[in-house]
């Protein structure tokens, strides 16, 4: 398995816990999300990814359980992480 399979799996496997965690149907977080069950579906299973807004929005809903980062194959998570770490010292 490559590393940017991996890394994409990792957000499905998270979304699939959150949602068993908070006793959330795939149907409640599709009317959520304003997307259908399938494509939740989808995402959970890995046969899709999401897209950057709709990753942002799942990570706005799950609080941050599920993030941005979760989805991005681990180059470009590094690169994230780098960025924000900058940002932090920026603004410290």
């Amino acid at each position: 398995m490559s590393r940017t399979a991996h890394t994409k799996r990792l957000g499905a496997v998270k979304l699939k816990h959150w949602l068993s965690a908070n006793e959330m149907p795939q149907m409640g977080l599709a009317a959520r999300l304003s997307i259908t069950q399938a494509a939740v579906s989808n995402i959970i299973t890995g046969r899709s990814t999401p897209s950057l807004a709709m990753a942002c929005m799942i990570q706005a809903f799950t609080r941050g359980a599920v993030t941005v980062t979760d989805w991005l194959d681990s180059e470009a998570a590094v690169r994230v992480g780098a960025m924000e770490a900058s940002v932090e010292v920026s603004d410290g």
